[in-house]
């Protein structure tokens, strides 16, 4: 039987943090064979400042040779040195619509999206992390600037949450097939009474006191665990998880992290 080509979409803003994005996702990549797309949007009210016709048509015109130029250098940068191709595409208008319609043509399998520094109450610019979390059902990953998945490096697997209950899907069993054991899950609460997971394989478990800082001792613990990549349950999560908000888990947590496909079976 033919293994799935997995498909992973990135969606970027072109700001600093897409280097460290796109060398998480070439890494992803080669670990799953995955093909990869790199996506961005810009409204033309960053674009077009004149009120003239001509003149924003001409701004137009030299803003999408910058954008094409700018795009074509970052993703050649980091193909000649992962040896991953990378697709591009790029348009100008709303933001959220260009994203929802691409991302119903590119029909992902994961979509990769950049951490960025927050404000007090958003995830990103525009809430466009949260916006992603609420229109698409498929894996999520978020990098980390401070984390970078490399290549060369085994993959280390943290769980988050109660890891009795995850996926069997071909995503996380092609992930578990790649990590290092044992794993690790990573639980605030009472340990888990069910220990069976996907890989057969008992994981070493870190149970973290509930209270008000439990999120946050479990991103320090988890920043020195030497974990490459977390793993939420998102499917779990806001219905029976014990953890806080998702976006809080991607506020603190300074190692990318995999949200699983939303519609996923439970094993």
């Amino acid at each position: 039987m033919k293994e799935k080509k997995f498909k992973i979409l990135v969606l970027s803003d072109l700001k600093k943090s897409t280097i460290s994005t796109l060398k998480s996702t070439a890494s992803l990549a080669k670990m799953l064979d995955a093909k990869v797309e790199f996506f961005h949007v810009k409204k033309p009210t960053e674009i077009i400042k004149q009120e003239n016709e001509f003149a924003a048509r001409r701004t137009l015109v030299k803003q999408h040779v910058s954008t094409a130029k700018k795009i074509k250098e970052l993703l050649e940068t980091v193909s000649n040195a992962y040896d991953v191709k990378i697709d591009s595409s790029f348009s100008f208008g709303n933001i959220k619509s260009e994203l929802e319609k691409y991302i119903r043509k590119s029909n992902p399998d994961i979509i990769v999206l950049g951490k960025r520094k927050p404000g007090p109450l958003k995830i990103s610019d525009d809430n466009i992390t949260e916006f992603i979390l609420k229109t698409f059902k498929g894996s999520i990953l978020i990098t980390s600037d401070k984390k970078v998945l490399e290549p060369d490096t085994p993959l280390s697997l943290g769980l988050l949450d109660d890891y009795s209950e995850y996926p069997t899907m071909a995503l996380e069993e092609a992930l578990m097939a790649k990590t290092m054991t044992p794993l690790k899950a990573f639980k605030i609460g009472k340990k888990s009474e069910n220990q069976d997971l996907i890989s057969n394989d008992k994981p070493v478990e870190f149970v973290f006191e509930q209270n008000a800082n439990s999120i946050k001792n479990l991103a320090n613990y988890l920043s020195i665990s030497n974990v490459n990549l977390a793993f939420l349950n998102r499917r779990k999560t806001g219905e029976h998880s014990k953890y806080n908000k998702i976006s809080e888990l991607i506020r603190r947590i300074d190692v990318p992290i995999l949200l699983s496909n939303e519609q996923a079976k439970m094993a």
